[in-house]
């Protein structure tokens, strides 16, 4: 009824930019204001594909389990069906989604190896080292096969690097430049997909928190692996 941008809007915008995972700031910006005139039958839409995607979850849940809440960037741990702790983490970015399942957790690794999955192989790091073999050891990065033996790198041939036949694996040593961090939580799944720390601890301050290749990266991973464990 009024003109004027009072405490009370402020407080109604500031709780819309919350629900959609903006920076609850009050302010109108540009973000928001699109979010603000999304029409109804887009939003009906929206409400038809998470009704999909719920069909996806296990029907229920046990009195003890940890939940990724995807599109809000949280982890929450419940015990005795009650929410016993929560965290901010980051998932998927666009072309690399974090998927949708459920698994059971069987065990925690500490200071592990970051194994470099075949794709960023192929396509981030073998042009380097066809013409600079050197730039493993910078990366603080060596070459194992399928039976975990050390091997040469430069008896390695990197064109071939990522291919389905390709018998050697890259790993990062355990230490402050690790993808990984101090741990890992793991939960075989044919994703691949796991919970981890990250030397990257910046990137949990950004409202949206899409940065990685599908993992999921915790901003407590002490305090949760003391929990687990």
């Amino acid at each position: 009824a009024s003109n004027t941008y009072d405490a009370k809007l402020v407080q109604a915008v500031k709780a819309f930019q919350e629900q959609n995972g903006l920076k609850a700031n009050g302010i109108v910006d540009r973000e928001t204001l699109r979010l603000l005139n999304i029409p109804v039958k887009e939003r009906i839409n929206q409400i038809i594909i998470n009704m999909e995607r719920w069909r996806w979850l296990p029907k229920s849940f046990e009195a003890d389990y940890l939940l990724v809440n995807i599109p809000e960037f949280r982890l929450k741990v419940v015990q005795d069906s009650q929410e016993v702790m929560t965290m901010r983490v980051i998932v998927g970015k666009e072309l690399n989604n974090t998927p949708i399942f459920s698994d059971k957790m069987e065990y925690v690794v500490i200071s592990p190896y970051w194994n470099v999955p075949q794709s960023i192989l192929k396509e981030e790091i073998a042009p380097k080292l066809i013409n600079n073999v050197s730039y493993l050891d910078r990366l603080e990065m060596e070459v194992i096969d399928r039976k975990g033996n050390l091997v040469d790198p430069y008896s390695v041939d990197w064109t071939l690097a990522g291919e389905k036949d390709f018998p050697y694996i890259v790993r990062r040593r355990p230490g402050p430049k690790n993808d990984l961090g101090e741990v890992k939580f793991i939960f075989p799944n044919v994703d691949n997909i796991y919970l981890h720390d990250t030397p990257n601890d910046e990137l949990f301050s950004q409202t949206k928190r899409g940065f990685s290749h599908g993992c999921v990266r915790v901003e407590e991973p002490i305090q949760l692996a003391e929990y687990l464990l």
